[in-house]
């Protein structure tokens, strides 16, 4: 197979090439072969670095109940303390220090875990709530910095659905929840149209894979 690099590409490669095997040649004439190559392996190998923090998957079961706790009108901040969470995420994160551990979960529920409750509430009454709740879910996650235009454009879309659903079927029953509002509409459009959920639509992160953790 021909080389597809331009020839002047080339010709600088291989001039690096052997400007590189040179350098090699003569590093061996000085210290020998075995220092050169333990030399390579030393200052090639990876070096170890700080041990990747799981703290959000451990506590994304914790965040779930948190999310019906809230929906169900109860403060799950003081059903879990923050503490509390933290001290179950440093007993199971081994090889790394206790106290600093907890100390890092501490600060992290502090600064997002009220954040990770909506997005968990959002999600769930998609499905599982009435409208008014998803709603209600949609419109507190909005009052988060940064979500704000998110969630309205989520509450207009969910309106205009409802919208669209009345001229088509009728007053549509609010104790169901949206998403099966959606596919209902969607089905009696009889068009070819995406039954995805609204919050899958947006992109809303979850916390097992677009959420970091830091």
């Amino acid at each position: 197979m021909s080389d597809s690099k331009p020839p002047i590409l080339n010709a600088l490669l291989a001039g690096y090439r052997d400007s590189l095997d040179n350098q090699i040649k003569r590093l061996v004439d000085q210290h020998g072969v075995d220092a050169v190559r333990d030399s390579v392996k030393r200052n090639t190998k990876k070096k170890p670095g700080r041990k990747p923090e799981n703290d959000w998957p451990i506590l994304s079961e914790f965040l779930a109940m948190d999310a019906i706790d809230w929906l169900d009108g109860r403060d799950p901040m003081e059903i879990r303390t923050n503490y509390q969470l933290a001290k179950y995420v440093s007993e199971r994160t081994p090889g790394q220090s206790p106290v600093s551990t907890h100390r890092r979960v501490m600060q992290k529920l502090a600064d997002k875990r009220l954040r990770f409750i909506l997005i968990h509430a959002v999600q769930h009454a998609e499905y599982h709530r009435p409208v008014a709740e998803y709603l209600r879910a949609v419109a507190a996650l909005g009052e988060i910095p940064n979500w704000g235009l998110m969630m309205t454009d989520l509450a207009d879309r969910a309106r205009g659905m409802l919208l669209r659903y009345r001229d088509l079927l009728g007053e549509p029953d609010m104790t169901l929840p949206i998403a099966m509002l959606e596919n209902d509409l969607s089905d009696a459009a009889a068009k070819p149209q995406s039954k995805i959920g609204f919050l899958t639509a947006t992109r809303l992160p979850s916390n097992s894979d677009e959420i970091s953790d830091d």
